[in-house]
């Protein structure tokens, strides 16, 4: 019987010790392979969770920017218009004119209220 048996594992090209591992050592590996297992499955839903996180980061991250230049680049037009029309100018001889009507009431009116 133990011939039959050495003669089946040396076809099928196996150590004879294999079959003699303990139960402890055999709990161990399995045990380790259990933890082993459970440690990739928690890394890679680790990695997912981050890569989805940082994909979605990126995306707003760069919406943000390309916003924010075009609001800057909308407000340098603007400016450039404002300058090239001479608004500035404008408004402030307006403003001046504004002014100088006013006091020319306000006299015409203070010499209206000294007749009566």
């Amino acid at each position: 019987m133990w011939e039959e048996r050495s003669a089946r594992l040396v076809a099928a090209d196996r150590s004879p010790m294999a079959y003699r591992e303990t139960p402890s050592a055999t709990a161990e590996a399995t045990m380790t392979d259990h933890l082993m297992t459970l440690l990739t499955t928690v890394v890679g839903g680790v990695l997912a969770l981050a890569g989805g996180w940082w994909a979605g980061w990126r995306q707003a991250h760069a919406e943000r920017r390309s916003l924010t230049r075009a609001f800057g680049g909308e407000i340098a037009a603007l400016l450039a218009i404002a300058h090239a029309r001479r608004y500035r100018e404008n408004v402030e001889a307006i403003i001046r004119e504004l002014f100088d009507e006013l006091e020319r009431l306000g006299a015409s009116l203070v010499e209206r209220l000294g007749r009566n």
